[in-house]
């Protein structure tokens, strides 16, 4: 049997723009974040602490609509600051981002 990734959409590079991500939450080492855009890797993509319990990434997405959770030091946390949330099937919250 062959596995076939699947990725969430098909946009070219011009479809696409640079969007940071800034997020509040507790203090870790390892801070990263996952989600739909990026098949929720458990690695995540690694942000940078920007002070004040704040970290920063810079993704390159298409428009549309994505959920995302933060990994502190490999454990699931939540973003504070978020204000859209959606339930998810572990009975915590994943955060919403909107991209236009």
């Amino acid at each position: 049997m062959q596995l076939v990734k699947q990725s969430r959409t098909t946009a070219s590079a011009a479809d696409t723009r640079l969007v940071p991500v800034v997020v509040k939450a507790a203090e870790g080492k390892n801070v990263a974040l996952t989600g739909d855009f990026n098949g929720w890797a458990k690695e995540g993509i690694p942000m940078k602490s920007i002070g004040d319990g704040r970290y920063k990434a810079q993704l390159r997405l298409a428009p549309g609509t994505y959920q995302f959770r933060l990994l502190i030091d490999g454990n699931w946390a939540d973003d504070q600051d978020s204000a859209r949330r959606v339930s998810n099937p572990f009975g915590t919250e994943n955060s919403v981002l909107q991209v236009s």
